[in-house]
């Protein structure tokens, strides 16, 4: 190895030790990659959330596409870098046919992937695409990715820490506390920007009668469901927290009014008809209490209050069915 690089690689292990965040270390290391390889093509994979494999930085995809890409680990080649932990190199990407379904570009000449790799356990990968690498090349890059690999372990190690913080151990849904935070600060870029926000307090009838007949593990179950069907509806306009032990709470952003009741409808049909049709003896269904900003003013507070409210008054009129305060 020659002077310069050694002067280099201990200008970015440096770089790397000082740098403040996740953020900082990744533009590091981005930035490091390219002075060794120019014009590549350059894609850092990151495992966090649930172990999911994401691509978290990238100059070849657009943000959107970064945000939405995820990565199927039971893939052969991620496994591969499981158990190996060792660099791989496709000559010619092109004509990789595994290649297709990892990577959401098509990619030309070589590409390298690099595992990052942090007390013997993989924790992501990078993935740089060039016409060809050079030996001398491929060792720089090598170097670079272990000097990253234990200080990114470290920020996911606090992201994580931080998540479960604010998450609910049992549903993954936020805690009652991060939620009524987040409609706070959610409602104040509402009132600045002029969006609608609604809020609603979703009950699950009938959910004591269930727990007493199956028990409390399978409870528990239908709780993920739940948890996990809301979580999903849409990521950019609802943000789902657990208010009480059998009450969700959903925010729902920049949709009128008359959209949260027709989605509210929904979500009570799909719980009564689909989700829970093996217990039919004992039904479970959905109470939703409906607020939303600025039908019902702009206090938090009362916007809160509001959806308990109208909660209460679906309860009262029997179950299974969406109030609006």
């Amino acid at each position: 190895m020659k002077i310069e690089q050694i002067e280099f690689l201990n200008e970015v292990g440096s770089a790397i030790s000082a740098s403040q965040d996740k953020d900082e270390l990744l533009t590091i290391a981005e930035n490091s990659i390219l002075q060794v390889s120019p014009e590549c093509n350059v894609s850092i994979i990151i495992k966090e959330n649930i172990n999911i494999p994401h691509i978290v930085r990238s100059n070849v995809l657009s943000p959107q596409a970064i945000e939405q890409f995820r990565i199927d680990p039971e893939h052969p080649l991620v496994k591969k870098l499981k158990s190996n932990k060792k660099s791989i190199l496709f000559e010619n990407s092109e004509n990789e046919q595994e290649l297709s379904k990892l990577l959401v570009v098509k990619t030309k000449g070589a590409l390298l992937i690099i595992p990052l790799v942090c007390e013997n356990k993989l924790v992501g990968a990078i993935v740089v695409n060039r016409k060809k690498f050079e030996k001398n090349e491929i060792m720089l890059l090598e170097v670079i990715s272990h000097l990253i690999s234990y200080s990114l372990h470290n920020y996911i190690l606090k992201d994580e820490i931080n998540r479960m913080s604010i998450t609910d151990n049992l549903t993954e849904a936020y805690t009652r506390d991060h939620f009524i935070k987040r409609f706070f600060a959610e409602l104040e870029i509402a009132r600045s920007l002029n969006f609608s926000l609604a809020i609603l307090l979703i009950r699950i009838d009938n959910f004591g009668k269930y727990n007493e007949k199956y028990g409390f593990s399978r409870g528990d179950t239908k709780l993920k469901e739940i948890s996990k069907i809301l979580r999903e509806i849409d990521e950019n306009k609802i943000i789902v927290g657990r208010y009480a032990p059998i009450i969700f709470s959903l925010l729902v952003k920049e949709t009128p009014l008359v959209d949260v009741q027709v989605l509210a409808g929904k979500l009570r049909k799909i719980f009564e008809i689909v989700a829970f049709e093996e217990d039919k003896d004992i039904p479970l269904t959905l109470s939703i209490g409906i607020s939303s900003y600025p039908e019902n003013g702009d206090d938090e507070t009362y916007l809160l209050h509001t959806a308990e409210k109208a909660l209460a008054e679906a309860v009262a009129s029997g179950g299974n069915r969406v109030k609006v305060g």
